[in-house]
């Protein structure tokens, strides 16, 4: 059995709150994460060889021009592209899970797993932390 390779794009309009969280629960997940940050240039943590940061000076309204852009500069060659916001996150906890739900599927042409949206961290008023991703709406 070969391990598909995959990617994820994630559309953010601020770094924070929700870019630690993302990276707690899915940086094991992906072999790479690119975010797309709109509109602000605030706070951008440096790259790395598996998370990519790139800004855009405008709002979201332009989400399918940047990710078909940068699919074309960032996702050739993986077997699966995720496309995200940073407050969505995969029901998927592990990769063996989510590797073996692709492998099942690596025929289609489109798969849709199931996300959830985490609590924004202001309702918990600062006591979220990345192992508090687990606790869905």
């Amino acid at each position: 059995m070969t391990i598909p390779s995959t990617v994820c794009f994630v559309q953010v309009n601020s770094v924070f709150p929700y870019t630690p969280l993302f990276l707690a629960h899915h940086e094991r997940l992906f072999d790479k994460i690119v975010f797309i940050v709109h509109n602000s240039g605030r706070g951008i943590p440096n790259n790395t060889v598996k998370v990519r940061w790139f800004t855009l000076a405008e709002y979201g309204f332009y989400q399918p021009l940047a990710w078909n852009f940068l699919y074309e500069r960032e996702g050739k060659g993986f077997d699966f592209a995720f496309f995200l916001d940073a407050d969505e996150f995969l029901s998927v906890t592990t990769v063996g899970a989510l590797q073996s739900t692709l492998e099942a599927h690596k025929y289609h042409c489109g798969l849709y797993l199931y996300w959830r949206p985490v609590i924004p961290p202001k309702k918990f008023e600062g006591r979220l932390d990345p192992a508090g991703v687990q606790q869905f709406a």
